[in-house]
């Protein structure tokens, strides 16, 4: 399961022009805009990324503002999505 957390990331400059999030609660997250700081990206994976601010953008979901995210390549931390997801509800309601 967590092994197919990015199903698709498509980095255009500083930005992620498209990215699709497959976990529990995040079912499809479309990023519209990211900005990361700081992220080394390979060929198959992420292998460390951190993102400083990110605005989810879906049909009717508020913005999310991920202050600090670490993605791993192996997996994501549930902890760390948590901390992210600080004043979201749930995606799938």
């Amino acid at each position: 399961m967590s092994r197919r957390n990015f199903t698709r990331c498509i980095i255009s400059r500083r930005n992620f022009t498209r990215c699709i999030i497959s976990r529990r609660n995040i079912s499809r997250c479309n990023f519209t805009r990211c900005i990361i700081s700081r992220c080394n990206f390979s060929r198959r994976n992420i292998s460390r990324c951190n993102f400083t601010r990110c605005i989810i953008s879906r049909r009717n979901i508020s913005r999310c503002n991920f202050t600090r995210c670490i993605i791993s390549r192996r997996n994501i931390s549930r902890r760390n999505i948590s901390r992210c997801n600080n004043n979201t509800k749930d995606y799938n309601s």
